[in-house]
């Protein structure tokens, strides 16, 4: 649903007792599946643009804290059950609006170049709502014999409702000349609650409401983490995760 955003390597950005911030856009992909829909009985591929700032503060050597504010969107492709003797798909589409992420990462144990670290982190995001018009049309039936019924004006609404996830994994990392790889598997938890309506010259019709999960609670994660020469405490860093699709993000990190 809604994910939020990049995970980085188990070694914090921040230092005991510092502050870092960072920008970042992440584009998430993914297949939720609802539980038990009468006319929600589709499952939404998401599709999801986040941007946003993080601010991270050091709280114990080699342990930070951060929170991620920022602005996301919402695509579900093939998702308005279009209710009606000639069944429609018609994807679902809403605007950005603002989401927050909260998170705690840090090195658990450190050898040479490798280290082993955890990570939590959890998201909440706005409300997302489509509506979609159209003409049911008998002059237009795909597949005859055809119902008796006169030409209809309907209108469809979805609603996405206060989608979330929770995040907790594991991470390894590999830091050569200040680049580290890393990259790790981590278990997750998501859903929303879907609303459907679908109305008949401006009255209601046909109503659904239901949750959707995600099935596969496992996933994988694998990024780079690069020094800037040009600036002196400024690195880039690119992500991929991998659940029932993939996804990923790039970021820039300052430490102050």
């Amino acid at each position: 649903m809604v994910y939020g955003g990049q995970f980085g390597p188990p070694e914090p950005v921040a230092n005991e007792g510092k502050v870092s911030l960072s920008f970042g856009y992440f584009h998430f992909s993914g297949i939720l599946k609802p539980e038990n829909g009468n006319l929600l009985v589709r499952r939404h591929e998401l599709e999801q643009n986040q941007i946003y700032l993080q601010a991270s503060y050091g709280f114990l050597e080699g342990w930070e804290a951060y929170l991620r504010v920022g602005i996301s969107d919402l695509k579900v492709n093939n998702a308005l059950p279009l209710a009606g003797f000639f069944p429609l798909i018609h994807d679902f589409k809403d605007g950005f609006g603002p989401f927050g992420t909260f998170g705690v990462k840090g090195l658990l144990y450190e050898w040479s170049i490798f280290g082993i670290g955890s990570f939590f982190q959890a998201s909440m995001f706005p409300s997302y709502k489509d509506e979609t018009s159209y003409i049911v049309d008998p002059a237009a039936c795909p597949a005859p014999p055809c119902p008796l019924i006169p030409v209809e004006e309907r209108s469809d609404n979805l609603k996405v409702k206060r989608p979330w996830d929770v995040n907790l994994g594991l991470g390894l990392q590999s830091r050569i000349h200040g680049i580290t790889l890393y990259g790790g598997p981590f278990v997750y938890w998501t859903g929303y609650r879907a609303e459907f309506q679908s109305k008949l010259f401006g009255s209601p019709r046909f109503t659904d409401q239901t949750h959707y999960r995600e099935k596969n609670n496992f996933g994988g994660f694998v990024g780079l983490k690069v020094p800037l020469p040009w600036v002196e405490g400024l690195h880039a860093e690119a992500e991929g995760q991998f659940r029932n699709k993939s996804s990923g993000g790039i970021s820039l990190n300052y430490l102050f």
